[in-house]
């Protein structure tokens, strides 16, 4: 139950008159899985309407050598790159640039620990494929980039080589064997075109870091030295054989900053001081089927760790944008534990307000605490984004992810703490001020919330879609302030999950 008294208390002050330039890292990449998914309309409509709301810059997608796309690379004859022309041009006409993942990474649908489906054909293709092979593959994809769409539009262009985890068994030889991979393909992009970056890694960061460790300094002494080195996060870690049958759901709520500065740290040490870092994939949990990903708790975890991690990477890659990669047989209800940032029938969860109230903050960063970010535009207008995650509980932990209990989502926090928030600006111009605060928590503009308020209604109506997105969206609520003396208070509280945008603007 509640317990008034235990509001916590966030105070932080910030000295407003000095700001640096932010940077819009949360909005650089946004993942779509496998290209394949991006010839379906259905998909392309909802990374039409993530660019619109959300303004990604990059989309991520991978396994563009495989068979739904014409292409295997054993074949003698002369490649067919016309599905990858389509998705690429479709991306480019979003006023996008791709962010590819070259290796023939497997298609998989998580349900939840030791329970997934996986495409058979890909499986172990990158251990199959012979290094000519694959640099007559990647030759004739480079020369045929270049003439379709010329140096200049490549500008920018991402592409990445995937480590793929169970070399891990026969390091001796997969570490060579990625290097050698890792250096032709390097060669081939940079002789068509300097400017595309070519990174490497991808790996998760939760075992096997002396491993890790020693591959990253062999790798360090190459000629062919990467561009960036990336990293995904999914909140689970394995236990010490490296099965992912025997993971485990982390129960440390910071995880995500704790394994990303040690994997820093690790990458540095190993010779790669000099390389950004990427985050190219990141979300609470892989499952697919997991109800905390339609609710508030996930916008603030997104919040959360988005403030936790600003300042130590230039790009993160939040996993993934629609529901509609994950649907199948099981999935016929509006919401289903999916991922996405939106469900199957465009309707934007909790977990895109998280990116969209982020995206409002102002061009210039002021400062940060554990539970908020504040920006100016240097012009006496401020800008702050805040949350009030919850710290799930042993419930939680102990039920299967696919079984969770979506009309008691409750019981699987900790408390359910109101946030007191007490933040003291110095600097500001005196004067009247105008704040508006908007806000998603569990009663205004959550869509499970509204799912329940309908009885969990198994077929909805058109018109029933309609109202969904009609009111899946923030409340506003408007007041004025003064700072004195060039300080200004500012005191909100926040419901239990509940993240905001703070406006506060000067009257003339």
């Amino acid at each position: 139950e509640e317990d008034p008294s235990q509001a916590k208390i966030l105070q932080a002050s910030f000295a407003a008159d000095q700001s640096e330039k932010l940077d819009y890292v949360w909005k650089s990449v946004i993942n779509f899985g496998s290209a394949a998914d991006l010839l379906q309309s259905s998909v392309r409509e909802h990374l039409m309407m993530l660019k619109k709301a959300l303004d990604f810059q990059y989309v991520r997608f991978g396994s563009i050598f495989s068979k739904e796309l014409f292409i295997s690379p054993d074949q003698e004859n002369d490649f067919n790159f016309a599905m990858i022309d389509s998705i690429l041009d479709y991306v480019l006409e979003m006023e996008m640039k791709p962010f590819i993942e070259l290796g023939m990474k497997p298609r998989l649908i998580h349900y939840r620990i030791g329970e997934m489906k996986v495409d058979q054909d890909q499986l172990g293709m990158m251990d199959r494929i012979t290094i000519p092979k694959w640099k007559r593959l990647m030759t004739a994809f480079m020369r045929h980039l270049s003439n379709r769409y010329g140096q200049e539009a490549m500008e920018g262009w991402k592409m990445e080589l995937w480590y793929d985890e169970t070399w891990r068994q026969d390091p001796e030889k997969n570490n060579r064997r990625y290097l050698e991979l890792f250096s032709e393909t390097y060669k081939i992009i940079k002789s068509f075109n300097e400017n595309i970056e070519l990174g490497g890694y991808s790996i998760r960061m939760d075992m096997g870091e002396k491993q890790r460790g020693s591959f990253l300094e062999l790798w360090s002494r190459q000629e062919c030295r990467p561009d960036f080195i990336s990293v995904m996060y999914y909140g689970y870690e394995r236990g010490g054989d490296g099965l992912d049958l025997y993971a485990k759901r982390t129960t440390d709520n910071e995880s995500l900053l704790h394994e990303f500065t040690r994997e820093k740290k690790l990458i540095a040490d190993a010779g790669f001081a000099d390389l950004p870092v990427y985050l190219n994939e990141w979300n609470f949990t892989p499952s697919v089927r997991n109800y905390i990903n339609d609710t508030t708790f996930k916008g603030a975890f997104i919040v959360k760790n988005t403030i936790d991690l600003y300042g130590t990477t230039k790009m993160m890659g939040y996993g993934a944008g629609s529901d509609r990669a994950y649907a199948f047989f099981d999935t016929p209800e509006i919401l289903f534990g999916g991922t996405g940032l939106i469900t199957n029938d465009g309707i934007l969860k909790p977990a895109a307000f998280a990116f969209e109230f982020l995206n409002r903050l102002l061009p210039y960063f002021v400062g940060k605490s554990r539970n908020c970010l504040v920006s100016t535009d240097r012009h006496n207008n401020y800008g702050i984004v805040c949350h009030n995650q919850q710290v799930l509980n042993y419930n939680y932990y102990l039920t299967e992810e696919t079984g969770l209990d979506k009309e008691n989502m409750w019981k699987y926090y900790e408390g359910r703490n109101k946030m007191n928030i007490r933040i003291r600006l110095t600097g500001v111009e005196s004067g009247k001020y105008k704040m508006k605060m908007f806000s998603i928590n569990d009663t205004s503009g959550s869509v499970m919330h509204i799912w329940e308020e309908l009885s969990y209604e198994k077929e909805p109506s058109r018109n029933d879609i309609k109202y969904f997105r009609r009111v899946c969206e923030p409340t506003m609520l408007t007041r004025r302030t003064e700072a004195i003396g060039g300080v200004m208070m500012i005191e909100e509280q926040l419901q239990p999950n509940e993240i905001a945008f703070i406006s506060i603007r000067k009257e003339n």
